[in-house]
């Protein structure tokens, strides 16, 4: 047997983001296909079933995952991580994930999701670091301080907002993602939050 470790990541610090990006991302999905030759044809097939799969707890944006296979074999592990039980994502099959939009609000940080396929071959004792990526663009919304009111006189110094309502219309979002091949699907949905 070949034992292989896997220490998994959430990426650090996203300029697109706030700094706490991921922080509240908590387990990890994984599914571990065999492949021959480093050929993933199982994992196009829809009827085939992963070897291993499960879910390791996530804790500062880390998680260890520790697999027993058989040596000098060819293998691929699909890996998703997210907030546990926050229900926005359907994880019954890796190589598809399929997205829950509604209800869906802004800043919500339950959202945070991220993956990576990783094809590997066995021998004694390996272990991999791997860092997850983002599956989604995000749309981020804000102002510069231009555009801002100053505080009244007499006031600590600084600008003020006072937004009264906002919404927003998105269409051709998709409504899932491949872990395979790293690409959304053509299906798309419109949504307005």
């Amino acid at each position: 047997d070949g034992m292989v470790t896997f220490t998994v990541t959430a990426p650090g610090d996203l300029e697109t983001r706030a700094y706490a990006d991921g922080e509240n991302v908590n387990e990890v999905h994984y599914a571990v296909y065999k492949t021959n030759d480093g050929e993933p044809n199982a994992l196009n097939d829809s009827n085939s079933t992963p070897l291993a799969q499960g879910v390791v707890e996530m804790s500062n944006k880390r998680a260890t995952l520790e697999l027993d296979l058989l040596q000098d074999q060819y293998y691929t592990i699909l890996f998703w991580a997210q907030v546990k039980d926050a229900g926005h994502y359907n994880v019954g099959d890796l190589r598809n994930v399929s997205v829950v939009y509604n209800p869906l609000y802004g800043n919500d940080e339950s959202r945070a999701a991220f993956f990576l396929r990783h094809d590997f071959n066995t021998e004694k004792q390996q272990n991999y670091d791997v860092t997850l990526v983002r599956p989604f663009a995000q749309i981020n919304l804000g102002t510069t301080v231009e555009s801002l009111s100053p505080v009244q006189e007499g006031q600590t110094q600084g600008y003020t907002i006072d937004v009264q309502q906002s919404a927003m219309t998105v269409s051709g979002i998709a409504s899932s993602f491949n872990l395979v091949n790293g690409q959304a699907a053509d299906e798309a949905v419109d949504f307005t939050f």
